[in-house]
C-alpha cells in the first residue's frame, strides 16, 4: 500500500513479499487454543503407559519446583486440574466445593472484622465468588479466579491477625 502512495521507487521483491504475507494471513484458517489443546490430549493418550508416567513425573517435578510458594489449597486445586483432564465433572465438583469453603470463610471473616471499609470489600468479594454453573465447563479463568481468591483470603487472614 505504501508503494502506491509514494513517488519513490520501491523494491518489487518487498511488494511481492508483503502481498504474500497478507494473503497467507487472510486465507490460513486460525487454530483456536481449545482445538490445539484437544489434539495435544488426544496425542498424549496414544503414548504407551511408561512414556506417560515418565512425562507425568517430569511435569510433577517441574511443577513442584516452580510453585513452591503456593498455598496448600492452591496446590491441591492445581493438582486436581492436572489429574482430572478427562473428568471435568469431578473437577467441577472440586472447584465448586472449594468456592463454597471460601464463601464460608469470607462470611466468618466478615462477622469478625470491625473495620467498615474491610467489611465492604469482603461483601464485594462475596458477590463475585460464584460457583461454576452446571452446564458450564471449568475453564482456566475459573482456576485463576479461585487461586486469586485463596491469595486474598491469605491476605485477609494475615491482616486480621495483626
Amino acid at each position: 500500500m505504501e508503494a502506491h502512495n509514494t513517488p519513490d521507487l520501491v523494491n518489487p521483491d518487498t511488494i511481492i513479499e508483503n502481498k504474500t504475507t497478507l494473503l497467507k494471513a487472510m486465507t490460513t484458517p486460525t487454530v483456536t487454543r481449545e482445538d490445539s489443546r484437544e489434539s495435544l490430549i488426544e496425542e498424549f493418550s496414544k503414548y504407551d503407559n511408561d512414556l506417560r508416567l515418565l512425562t507425568y513425573k517430569i511435569l510433577l517435578e517441574k511443577f513442584n519446583k516452580k510453585y513452591t510458594t503456593l498455598l496448600p489449597e492452591q496446590r491441591e486445586v492445581l493438582k486436581e486440574f492436572i489429574v482430572s483432564v478427562s473428568s471435568s465433572k469431578k473437577l467441577k465438583n472440586t472447584v465448586n466445593s472449594r468456592i463454597e469453603a471460601i464463601k464460608e470463610e469470607l462470611n466468618t471473616l466478615n462477622n469478625t472484622v470491625e473495620d467498615n471499609v474491610l467489611k465492604i470489600k469482603i461483601n464485594e468479594l462475596l458477590n463475585h465468588v460464584t460457583p461454576v454453573k452446571a452446564n458450564e465447563r471449568v475453564k482456566d479463568s475459573h482456576l485463576v479466579t479461585l487461586m486469586s481468591q485463596y491469595e486474598l483470603l491469605k491476605e485477609l487472614r494475615n491482616g486480621e491477625s495483626k
